[in-house]
């Protein structure tokens, strides 16, 4: 098993958007470990509605950002399976149910992290062609943000 970085850094935000978004492919799930979250330079304090959510197969992805590369934190690891893709300002949407994992504030002063509650081997799993989406549904003003999501293909 495999574990992969997807990253995005210093990125202006200043509307809703999927900071982050891994989409699993045909052939393999994925399972999400932990995301972190932090703004830079900010000094006022502020409550920003953030989720982590799954979408099931039938995914459209996000658009307006770009794609990133997956990392494995193995140098001599595989390669990864999934996409992803980082500040699509049009979010992902899904044909099934969407389920949020996590719904909560994002403090651009304090940060945000996040590690799956549960044992190893347990972590919230995508299907096949389904997604996880690190979703910051409102901001005011702009800030600039740094985001990491670890994920595990199974």
């Amino acid at each position: 098993m495999e574990i992969f970085t997807i990253v995005c850094e210093n990125i202006a935000v200043s509307a809703a958007q999927d900071v982050l978004a891994a989409y699993a492919a045909s052939t393999k799930k994925l399972q999400l470990i932990a995301v972190e979250m932090a703004a830079n330079g900010q000094t006022t304090v502020g409550n920003y509605p953030l989720r982590l959510r799954y979408l099931p197969a039938t995914v459209t992805a996000g658009s307006g950002g770009a794609s990133v590369t997956p990392r494995n934190v193995n140098p001599d690891g595989a390669t990864a399976s999934f996409t992803a893709a980082r500040n699509n300002t049009t979010q992902a949407t899904t044909g099934g149910t969407a389920s949020d994992y996590v719904a909560t504030q994002f403090n651009p002063i304090n940060g945000y992290y996040w590690q799956a509650p549960t044992p190893v081997g347990d972590e919230p799993k995508a299907d096949l062609s389904g997604a996880f989406i690190l979703s910051l549904d409102s901001v005011s003003g702009t800030i600039n943000v740094s985001a990491t999501m670890w994920l595990r293909e199974v």
